[in-house]
């Protein structure tokens, strides 16, 4: 059904209207044709609008169609007007078309009035269509704008010249410079040459092939250097040729800092997990040869008393002494790697400690002059363990020494305050150990051969070596050692260029009293008493340590288990004065043993004979308070002058060392 049409018509003639009327009903078109005569009836209908066409006389009564015209295009540009005149000139015609009228019909020629109107309103709706089209059109690229802006991204769109001919914000600010400035400029012009040069045999390889492409790269810019997930893709006109390229630059420098911060912990965990493996085995061998060791020494001390002095026998006993103490040191060492190592924490000042290693250290240099002392006078104390701090210091310097041999070099041994933030400590050997803060260092630094990076990433494994003779066991005691008192390593080297190795450790809070002190000078002929219980899972050790027992004066009941010790306590508590025992019994009949002992009115003193690396075991347990230590490998003056020391100690119990 066709929709009938709306006509304002100003006239002032009703003989004209109906005319008008007639002419418009004789095209057998659907027009509604409404009349007004009057200025005011005019601007009354036009603002209430509804209308298809706007038709008006020319010569009205009092004014003219001149004013009808500018008013319908001042409220309703976009309705179609017509004028209607009887007696209206070419000329004046040509000036209301260019005011903006659509057509012009003379009175006497109707005929032309309804053509008029209908190609009228075809161009009407054809503007309209055009206007929407453009609304749309600007609504999208409005749209399209806003959503290039809101990106991160970087975009670009590149022609065959590589002349910028859009570009978004984020690329303005990227550059920091204005938009403006931007638009038609070469893209050699926008990014440093490298970049430039690489971007542009991208972008007409992509013109080449028609294919997009995508990299990753490290751009400079103003601000600083960022990694960018750069693709280009072609624009393609309607013969499929490609006319434009769009490049998209995507800021990916937060993943890939995540990437090689990912990549830095996976490697430090392997490592931290194989030198845990290897501490462990370390651990394990050191405990094995201490119990050999036990014996050897033991026996040794036994048969020492029956040799003549000065005899060949007395002799081969002497040397044999010296190796197993030899070898009880190198045990020390594969403690000390595996962080079990035997510490006495005290307060130290590592300034003073090297001052008074200062002559052993001059003689590990191998020559004179080789070393050089820059120790910071008041230096802070931390908490340590002087003799394993000593060892550490010994084979910094002894490695730093045969790195420079016989060439001219020179070993500093420095020490000093160092104010570490989280970003100083990243590549600290044992950095979860040490927290950002103020850290006393000690530092050995040397000019001799250096290492690459690739030995330095094995430097601290233990029987790793580029010495011929080399243990491999100086660098991984050192680590062991730090690792044992809470502190990190920081290491660099190149190859001619020497090396360099910080220790870092954090500042005593407070200063803890000292440990038990250092053994007295033992009186030789102190002699024990009453009966003993000696608990030794180890047979060899069992008997050498029931001998050594013996010849100090107990009578020794020796049993190898906790059960056994604590059925024998039960039995013979009131005669039991010492009670020696391994630390590698069970948990469980520890605390059998130690829940009988409690219940004696006078418990009788504990001595724990064990490695260091079996401590840990012994601080978690409740009872008892322990009167001492003596650790494996021990000799008969190392257990008289423990025994000596719980024997005679008002105190009588000391509490357990806390673990390292």
């Amino acid at each position: 059904m066709t929709e009938t049409k709306r006509i304002l018509y100003l006239e002032d003639d009703p003989l004209d209207f109906e005319l008008v009327q007639a002419a418009l009903g004789a095209a057998g078109a659907k027009y509604a044709l409404t009349r007004v005569e009057t200025q005011e009836e005019f601007l009354a209908a036009i603002r209430a609008g509804g209308w298809q066409v706007i038709c008006s006389d020319h010569t009205l009564h009092g004014f003219n169609g001149d004013w009808a015209l500018s008013q319908a295009r001042a409220h309703r540009p976009e309705v179609p007007f017509i004028f209607i005149s009887g007696r209206m000139g070419e000329e004046t015609a040509i000036d209301s078309l260019k005011r903006g009228a659509t057509d012009y019909v003379l009175k006497h020629a109707l005929v032309r009035l309804v053509p008029a109107v209908e190609r009228a309103l075809r161009e009407a709706a054809e503007r309209a269509e055009l206007r929407r089209a453009e609304d749309a059109l600007k609504a999208s690229a409005a749209l399209y704008r806003l959503l290039m802006d809101s990106s991160p991204d970087v975009v670009l769109l590149l022609d065959r010249e590589e002349r910028c001919r859009y570009l978004n914000s984020p690329t303005a600010q990227l550059l920091q410079r204005k938009a403006e400035d931007l638009l038609g400029r070469r893209q050699t012009e926008l990014f440093p040459s490298e970049v430039a040069q690489r971007h542009s045999q991208a972008i007409q390889e992509v013109f080449r092939t028609g294919q997009p492409s995508q990299s990753e790269e490290l751009i400079g810019l103003p601000h600083g250097r960022m990694w960018a997930d750069t693709r280009l893709l072609p624009v393609r006109n309607a013969q499929s040729e490609v006319i434009q390229v769009v490049a998209i630059l995507r800021d990916i420098t937060e993943r890939k800092r995540a990437e090689e911060d990912r990549q830095h912990w996976d490697a430090r965990l392997q490592q931290l997990q194989k030198l845990e493996s290897l501490g462990a085995m370390a651990g394990g061998v050191a405990h094995d040869f201490n119990n050999i060791l036990t014996s050897i020494l033991g026996y040794t001390d036994l048969l020492a008393d029956e040799v003549p002095a000065g005899s060949a026998g007395h002799d081969y006993l002497r040397q044999l002494t010296a190796g197993a103490r030899r070898a009880a040191e190198l045990t020390m060492q594969l403690l000390a790697y595996s962080g079990r190592g035997r510490f006495v924490i005290r307060s130290l000042n590592l300034s003073q400690l090297v001052r008074e290693m200062s002559h052993l250290l001059d003689i590990s240099g191998g020559r004179r002059n080789l070393l050089k002392y820059r120790l910071l006078e008041k230096l802070p104390v931390i908490e340590g363990d002087a003799n394993q701090m000593r060892q550490a210091i010994l084979n910094l310097v002894t490695n730093a020494a045969e790195a420079v041999g016989d060439r001219d070099g020179q070993v500093t041994i420095s020490t000093g305050l160092q104010e570490c933030d989280q970003a100083s400590l990243a590549g600290t050997y044992l950095q979860d150990n040490l927290s950002p803060g103020t850290h006393v260092f000690l530092e050995v630094e040397d000019t001799g051969s250096g290492m690459t990076a690739e030995t330095l990433a094995h430097a601290f494994e233990p029987f790793f070596t580029t010495k011929s003779t080399g243990r491999g066991l100086g660098l991984a005691a050192v680590l062991g050692i730090v690792r044992g008192l809470g502190g990190g390593i920081k290491a660099a080297s190149e190859p001619a260029r020497g090396s360099r190795f910080r220790l870092l450790f954090p500042v005593a809070r407070t200063f803890p009293p000292p440990a038990v002190a250092a053994a007295r000078q033992a009186a030789e002929q102190w002699r024990g008493g009453g009966t003993a219980l000696l608990v030794e899972t180890e047979a060899a050790s069992r008997k050498t340590a029931r001998g050594l027992l013996e010849e100090l004066g107990f009578d020794v009941l020796a049993v190898s288990s906790g059960f056994e010790a604590t059925e024998v306590f039960r039995a013979r508590a009131a005669e039991i004065r010492l009670l020696v025992l391994s630390a590698a019994l069970s948990r469980l009949d520890l605390e059998h043993l130690f829940l009988e002992v409690s219940q004696v009115r006078n418990p009788p003193r504990v001595i724990v004979a064990a490695p260091e690396a079996e401590f840990d075991s012994m601080k978690r347990l409740h009872q008892p308070r322990v009167a001492g230590f003596v650790h494996k490998p021990f000799e008969a003056a190392e257990l008289r002058e423990v025994l000596r020391e719980a024997h005679e100690s008002l105190a009588s119990t000391v509490p357990i060392p806390p673990a390292s």
